[in-house]
């Protein structure tokens, strides 16, 4: 299997910034893009199960661009395999 690298998740993101604030474009461009995401999923009726900042990474540290992984709980929502969704 080949996986294209991708830098830290956003947990490490925020706590290399000792938890505090971040600039405000720099939010708004992950708002942007966790929101076509979560849209794309929408539309092919995707649950992702796990959306954490942990499960977003960064695609590299010098673009402010992310990526959703982890989608090993994910199920489809006419489907139902774990009772906690």
């Amino acid at each position: 299997m080949v996986f294209e690298m991708l830098s830290i998740n956003l947990y490490e993101f925020i706590k290399r910034n000792n938890f505090h604030g971040t600039d405000e474009q720099l939010v708004k461009r992950f708002a942007i893009q966790l929101i076509i995401s979560l849209a794309y999923l929408k539309e092919r009726q995707i649950v992702h199960c796990d959306l954490k900042p942990e499960n977003i990474l960064l695609r590299t540290i010098t673009k402010p661009r992310i990526k959703v992984i982890d989608f090993g709980t994910s199920t489809y929502t006419n489907k139902q395999y774990y009772t906690y969704i």
